[in-house]
């Protein structure tokens, strides 16, 4: 295994990123880049995506650090695992 793949894999197995809930600070729209924002389904589907490119582990730093910014990715979090242990059933090409 090369260097650069290791790497990779650390990376991925532990994420870090900002999750922003613009209304609560007062924005119209997000004004970081790379900051993760959206609705608690948006976030709960990011947060898939990114089980499935490998991140085994997500830290956040929360803009704004508040307790109803908690609760937000909370609730993203549980219907994450609701999400993961039901998921919705395939749709036929049919």
């Amino acid at each position: 295994m090369k260097i650069g793949a290791v790497i990779q894999l650390v990376e991925l197995s532990d994420l870090k990123r900002a999750l922003t809930f613009p209304d609560l600070l007062g924005w119209d729209k997000p004004k970081k880049r790379g900051s993760l924002s959206g609705s608690i389904e948006e976030i709960a589907t990011a947060l898939a995506e990114y089980e499935a490119l490998g991140a085994a582990h997500m830290m956040f730093h929360l803009r704004p650090s508040t307790p109803a910014a908690y609760e937000r990715l909370a609730e993203a979090v549980a219907l994450y695992r609701a999400t993961k242990t039901n998921p919705a059933p395939a749709h036929s090409g049919a």
